[in-house]
């Protein structure tokens, strides 16, 4: 490759005028990103943007094309052609020419391509610049967005507290109706009554004329019936020692109405068992003392001539309403119907007479009947009480009535 060969790549100075429209093309270029740039530091739509990076991606390209080119025109050059090096130390650089007829066409070349670098280099700091700005809008825009929502939730909250409290409002505005509705049904009442009270007030007064007769001959008989009452009470404290003295008696007739009854319970089953016997034949002097016992008894009355006490006591009799009942147990005290003792006024029999009457039953030698016993008289007194009591069943054991002693109380 010769000289005229890497000429060719860089422009005649002839044509340097369209090389320096080139270089004023790309410049405009640059101008025009870096006014889209700068107005990018502001909020702007979003494909203004978009065509700005396009633009800046598509200049990256072309540097790098450009690049690429100057390698390889670099690979084809002699090495006599490559004699000639350019030395960059910083922004500074530093040409060392070997060959007289170049020294005229390099300084064009090396001008576009400084000029180049530091638009490039410009270019680089206002897309870094950019990046920044992007990064703040976004930044910006995501702490919008997050106070957007955060009002969304904030909007949202006060419109279900507005709704609960046009709820409560509407609950406020009925509970009112009602509560007028009340007054009103409460005013009508106290009105309907007010009027009641006034024609009962009228009704008052005219019945108070014409009951003060009637109230005056009520407190005349108010008067004549404490006038009785004081009376009834005098007579009721002069009788009331008769009563006392009639209800200690009456206490008194009734303990020994229960004791002769006691008593001719006991007789009567003695009695009935003694009688369950048939091989016992009391002696002549008991049945006598019983005749004699049971003809002397009086009947007992029954408790309804208690009515008869009571209305000789209010008719001012003081005499007693029946005679003294008479105590019947004196001549039962030593009574023992047991066969087996005896009284003493009948002999025991002696041995011999046993022995003969044993003797006797052996040979079948018939003793001679007995007499059957007398039949008893009824006993009125006993037969008229009206007890229900169980009869016992017949016993061949021996019975002792209890001992009693005499007693006569005096009526009082």
């Amino acid at each position: 490759m010769n000289n005229s060969d890497f000429l060719s790549f860089f422009p005649d100075p002839e044509t340097n005028g369209t090389a320096d429209s080139n270089t004023q093309d790309l410049a405009i270029i640059f101008d025009g990103l870096n006014g889209e740039a700068s107005e990018q530091g502001t909020p702007v739509d979003n494909d203004d943007f978009s065509a700005m990076l396009d633009g800046i991606e598509m200049l990256e390209e072309m540097l790098v094309e450009t690049e690429l080119a100057g390698e390889e025109a670099l690979q084809e050059m002699t090495p006599l052609e490559q004699e000639t090096s350019v030395m960059f130390e910083g922004n500074d650089l530093h040409y060392e020419e070997m060959d007289e007829d170049a020294i005229s066409l390099t300084p064009p070349f090396l001008r576009a391509y400084e000029v180049l670098q530091e638009q490039v280099i410009s270019l680089g700091q206002r897309l870094a610049s950019t990046e920044q700005e992007l990064t703040g809008h976004r930044r910006r825009t995501s702490s919008a967005e997050s106070l957007i929502e955060q009002q969304a939730i904030a909007l949202t909250q006060a419109q279900e507290q507005l709704a609960h409290t046009v709820a409560e409002l509407q609950i406020y505005q009925e509970a009112c109706k009602q509560q007028q509705l009340q007054v009103e049904t409460l005013t009508e009442q106290l009105a309907a009554s007010q009027e009641l009270v006034i024609f009962q007030q009228n009704q008052l007064n005219n019945g108070a004329e014409n009951n003060g007769a009637e109230i005056q001959e009520l407190r005349t008989q108010m008067a004549s019936l404490a006038a009785e009452n004081g009376k009834l009470k005098s007579q009721i404290g002069d009788h009331s020692g008769e009563v006392a003295r009639l209800e200690q008696q009456l206490t008194e007739m009734s303990a020994r109405l229960q004791r002769q009854q006691r008593y001719a319970l006991q007789y009567k089953s003695a009695l009935e068992q003694c009688l369950a016997q048939p091989d016992f034949h009391p002696p002549a002097d008991i049945i006598a003392l019983v005749a004699g016992l049971t003809g002397q008894s009086k009947e007992l009355k029954p408790w309804a001539s208690v009515g008869d006490v009571l209305a000789s006591f209010a008719s001012g009799n003081t005499e007693p309403a029946s005679a003294p009942v008479v105590d019947l147990t004196p001549g039962l005290v030593n009574f023992s119907p047991s066969p087996d003792k005896q009284t003493a006024s009948q002999p025991l029999p002696s041995n011999k007479e046993q022995r003969d009457y044993k003797n006797k039953a052996e040979k079948g030698i018939a003793s001679a009947p007995l007499e059957p016993a007398k039949p008893i008289a009824p006993i009125p007194a006993i037969d008229r009480l009206s007890f229900a009591v169980k009869e016992p069943r017949p016993s061949r054991r021996p019975i002792d009535l209890p001992g009693f002693l005499p007693r006569a109380t005096p009526m009082g």
